[in-house]
């Protein structure tokens, strides 16, 4: 199990970027302004998700056990949808930064298509005794609701206004 802190993950190609954190009622929310990239983050179908201009918008809910990530162009289009399964959302007191301990199964949206990423990752944890039989299961209740909430659009995180954060860096 990793911890991941908004203001780090996912940003070791990147040298330079502008960051804004929001404390809300339900929601810990960033966006990150990616100014300068030692190289662009191509994913399938050849699309680029990280280049100079781009934004990541995250999302940590505070009553949910998922993160979710939103890559935008530089006109603030979305291009994929990444939802880390996660627990323990909280700030770091230290730093009073979100942060939240990743338990390895992901879930993306991108072009219509879900798709579940790093289960072997999660099999080789549960191998080495990270989690409880029940944990794991607990583990893949969550990717079921999480994909049930997006098929069905009802993901709240999805379906936000996100325009004030992003509009707003």
């Amino acid at each position: 199990m990793k911890t991941k802190i908004v203001s780090k993950t996912y940003l070791r190609d990147v040298e330079n970027y502008e960051i804004k954190i929001y404390f809300e009622d339900e929601f810990y929310i960033s966006v990150k302004k990616l100014i300068k990239c030692r190289e662009k983050f191509i994913i399938a179908d050849n699309l680029c998700v990280m280049d100079d201009g781009y934004y990541i918008l995250e999302i940590l809910p505070k009553n949910e056990e998922y993160a979710m990530r939103l890559f935008l162009d530089r006109d603030k289009k979305p291009l994929e949808y990444y939802f880390d399964i996660c627990r323990n959302i909280r700030i770091d007191e230290k730093y009073n930064i979100p942060m939240y301990d990743d338990l390895y199964l992901d879930v993306t949206y991108l072009f219509g298509k879900i798709n579940v990423l790093d289960e072997d990752e999660l099999l080789e944890a549960y191998k080495n005794n990270e989690f409880t039989e029940a944990e794991l299961n607990h583990i893949y209740e969550v990717k079921d609701r999480l994909i049930d909430e997006i098929n069905n659009n009802k993901n709240k995180c999805m379906n936000m206004d996100y325009s004030k954060y992003i509009n707003n860096i």
